[in-house]
């Protein structure tokens, strides 16, 4: 979108039955956006940058296909928060989109307790296993997610650690940097627990199999220790 609008504040594309951006950049040539409307349209991701929005003040993404929020698309909106030259906060409402109730979300639930973005009604964000019964994002059991939650959680901490760096030529090495290494993390977690539960799922298949190797040995050690203490009471008591 190349425009000569660039005093322009506020843009509504609602209803638009918008998919995608083909252009990721499509927004640039706006920067003196400060309001974004794109409710009421058919994105499942930020496949816009928004990082060349600095003034930008308010994302509606309301009543879109969002089943989860990418990490990185995550990382992107604290990057903005945390511009130095920010002058307000930044509001993102992602209100009434199906999120799906698996750990899929896990990074979107991590990132709105710790993230500065100030995240509309976000008690209100409910994701679904069906259409009847929604839940309550924040109040839903994600026990069985640690290995995401954990890899998110270092993932944010990470970017934090790094300042975001928008300011500077070594910005977007440092988050992808960061990226890449929180990435690698979450791999490993995942592997240790697939290998440890193949050792344990092995252990229980093989169960019998090692009763009857390792009961001889058990039986043959007892008997050690038997013929020991026989020995040691058969010794005759030395008096001197």
């Amino acid at each position: 979108m190349n425009s000569e609008l660039t005093k322009l504040q506020k843009l509504h594309l609602e209803q638009n039955e918008i998919t995608h951006f083909k252009d990721r950049k499509v927004f640039c040539d706006l920067p003196s956006l400060r309001d974004l409307h794109l409710g009421d349209n058919y994105l499942k991701d930020i496949n816009f940058d928004v990082a060349c929005l600095k003034n930008l003040r308010f994302l509606d993404l309301e009543r879109n296909k969002f089943e989860f929020v990418k990490t990185h698309d995550l990382m992107v909106l604290n990057q903005l928060e945390a511009r130095p030259d920010r002058t307000t906060n930044l509001i993102v409402d992602f209100n009434l989109n199906p999120f799906t109730c698996d750990c899929k979300i896990s990074s979107f639930r991590t990132w709105i307790h710790s993230t500065n973005v100030t995240v509309r009604n976000k008690e209100s964000l409910m994701c679904f296993h069906d259409e009847v019964n929604p839940l309550p994002i924040l109040e839903i059991d994600m026990s069985q997610c640690s290995a995401a939650i954990a890899a998110a959680t270092i993932m944010f901490n990470t970017a934090t650690d790094n300042h975001y760096g928008l300011g500077g030529g070594g910005g977007h090495e440092n988050s992808g940097l960061a990226q890449h290494t929180a990435t690698l993390i979450f791999l490993l977690i995942v592997l240790s627990m697939i290998l440890l539960g193949l050792v344990i799922a092995l252990v229980y298949v093989s169960r019998d199999k090692l009763k009857f190797m390792i009961t001889p040995v058990f039986d043959n050690v007892a008997k050690k220790v038997q013929y020991t203490s026989i020995k040691d009471e058969d010794c005759p008591e030395v008096h001197v």
